[in-house]
């Protein structure tokens, strides 16, 4: 799985360096954190913290205008908020974490405003790695289980793909650096629900499980400002 996703982001780079050579074309990397939470497990908080990384090659229409393909990983999941020692000596409560990992492809638009980019498109998400994290049956430990065995508890199985909305805003830190957030949610289901099982938080929609993602980063454009050198001075 590592093999795999060291090739996608290798993939993106060399090609956004090839690409960048022409002046309307920018590749850069991206770094950054994640909350997350999933709609229809039953848990509701942005309480799963995660890592994203990856790169990206933006293509700039005119001056203000420009769209940009990212392929990067990203830690998505959901957890119950418990602290096991603080909150819960006793260990009455229940302990829950799911992670789920995915190699995610945005496309977006982006509209630049002064130091402000506004941005908003869609994504495609293929599952590359999940388990759960859980109190073993005595309640003396914890176990992690796959997702194959996760699978078998529920009676609908994840699904391998995550296809969703993003909206963000970015600030120009400097021509090369921006500072970004951004907010994600599946339109379509990871998970359909089970048979009898009801979800409040989406009730009208009945879609079944989502991925909702607030995510925040820092964005490095190579090349960026170099179109105008400064004018060479005359001897």
């Amino acid at each position: 799985m590592k093999k795999k996703l060291y090739s996608f982001l290798l993939v993106l780079f060399l090609f956004g360096a090839i690409q960048g050579h022409a002046q309307t074309f920018k590749p850069g990397i991206i770094g950054g954190l994640v909350t997350s939470q999933v709609g229809g497990d039953g848990y509701s908080g942005f309480n799963k913290l995660g890592l994203t990384f990856g790169g990206f090659v933006r293509y700039d229409l005119n001056e203000s205008w420009s769209t940009q393909f990212e392929i990067a990983f990203v830690q998505k999941g959901s957890r119950n908020g418990f602290s096991i020692t603080e909150n819960d000596p006793n260990q009455t409560s229940e302990y829950f974490v799911f992670r789920l990992n995915y190699i995610e492809i945005p496309l977006l638009f982006k509209f630049d405003h002064r130091n402000f980019i506004y941005e908003g498109g869609l994504y495609y998400a293929r599952l590359v790695g999940a388990y759960m994290e859980l109190r073993d049956d005595n309640g003396s430990g914890f176990v992690r289980e796959g997702l194959d065995e996760v699978n078998t508890v529920y009676a609908k199985p994840f699904k391998n793909y995550d296809f969703g909305l993003i909206v963000g805003v970015g600030y120009k830190i400097t021509d090369n650096l921006l500072g970004s957030i951004r907010l994600s949610n599946s339109l379509m289901a990871i998970k359909e629900y089970d048979s009898g099982q009801v979800d409040t938080y989406l009730t009208s929609f009945r879609i079944g499980w989502t991925n909702t993602v607030l995510l925040g980063s820092i964005r490095y454009t190579f090349g960026e400002g170099d179109e105008n050198p400064p004018p060479r001075k005359e001897k």
